[in-house]
């Protein structure tokens, strides 16, 4: 059953936040980057997963997405941030959750660790898909996945020496590619997505 959960936004819109029920007691969160949207290859797909893991899903839109407008993110990240902690806390209230998985690109990888607080009472894990440096602290906090290109120059080396030696946190960096986790030929592309989403589904599919 797919319901939704309204948001009324700071930038003048109401958002329509998809919320769908199978009768789990996991709840998979997706959450959207700046320019990347939750119907973009990396969360479509990672939608699919989930579904197919049977997990309830809640795929979250941001009220500038909807308002087609840029986010400053000087002086509107902590409205952002309120806005998706309000959505989140609204789903979880809706049903009672022993578990709860978050599946975060680029600034959607940094958003969901604002939760990690809210989110002790519950059995965590946490997909980081193209971090920023701004999520290095919540990634050493979480058990979890970060999947990065070599060639990201938002995630560098030296960013991944800060984790790499966590025994929370796995490790998939991709070659030859850089933030968006594509290369030039198309082929090479699917086959990435596709290796990741089996990372992904081995990841999750038992909590």
């Amino acid at each position: 059953m797919t319901n939704h959960i309204k948001t009324v936004s700071h930038w003048d819109v109401s958002v329509d936040n998809e919320y769908l029920q199978q009768n789990s007691d996991t709840l998979v969160i997706l959450f959207p980057g700046n320019k990347y949207l939750i119907n973009d290859s990396y969360l479509y797909y990672s939608y699919n997963v989930a579904y197919q893991c049977g997990y309830d899903i809640l795929a979250l839109e941001y009220g500038f997405q909807k308002a087609d407008k840029k986010l400053d993110m000087e002086t509107e990240m902590e409205i952002l941030i309120n806005e998706m902690k309000d959505t989140v806390e609204e789903c979880l209230h809706q049903k009672r959750y022993q578990n709860v998985i978050c599946i975060g690109k680029s600034l959607g990888a940094y958003l969901q660790t604002t939760l990690i607080e809210e989110l002790t009472k519950y059995i965590t894990k946490f997909v980081y898909l193209t971090p920023t440096e701004q999520s290095i602290e919540g990634i050493r906090q979480s058990n979890c996945v970060v999947v990065v290109g070599d060639k990201d120059p938002l995630f560098t080396k030296e960013h991944l020496k800060k984790i790499v030696s966590r025994k929370n946190v796995r490790v998939k960096v991709v070659e030859d590619v850089g933030h968006n986790l594509e290369r030039a030929d198309y082929n090479e592309s699917i086959t990435i997505l596709l290796d990741i989403m089996d990372t992904i589904y081995e990841f999750i599919h038992e909590i």
